[in-house]
């Protein structure tokens, strides 16, 4: 597996209190090829040393997180294209197992994310897939998520 992101922020206030920050991610793998980009916008305190950590918001294993006793809340809207994923697809070399899903996705994501001393606490609510059409897979798009991030 090859992934690619970058995010940076496209727009800041002049207090440092709200941000826009802009993030693209490429897959290309054996598991998951897939391109998504996103928008986020940010109110808080300590923005600029954490804007990168928003590209951990598209994936189910992390959040953006706060460090340095900042805290924001957030909300985003990322549109992505997955070209294979072999949970849904199968195998790419020999025929399997498969099931029909939308390849498109637009999806959204609001939270806040808090950080004391060397700890850091985030809860978001996700709907990976406003897109989707299948009752049996739009129910596994949306969830909740918490992370707990300690830096030494």
């Amino acid at each position: 597996s090859l992934s690619r992101g970058r995010s940076w922020q496209a727009w800041r206030s002049n207090a440092d209190i709200a941000d826009v920050v802009l993030s693209a991610d490429v897959n290309i793998g054996t598991l998951e090829s897939s391109v998504q980009t996103a928008i986020m916008l940010r109110y808080g305190n300590d923005l600029r040393s954490t804007y990168a950590s928003s590209l951990l918001g598209s994936s189910r294993a992390s959040n953006p997180f706060s460090i340095n006793g900042g805290w924001f809340v957030y909300t985003a809207i990322g549109a992505g294209y997955t070209f294979h994923q072999i949970f849904f697809d199968g195998n790419t070399f020999t025929d399997s197992r498969s099931i029909d899903y939308d390849p498109e996705r637009i999806g959204v994501t609001t939270g806040i994310a808090y950080s004391w001393n060397n700890w850091s606490l985030t809860l978001a609510v996700v709907d990976a897939n406003l897109l989707e059409s299948d009752e049996t897979l739009d129910s596994a798009t949306q969830f909740g998520t918490f992370t707990i991030g300690w830096g030494g």
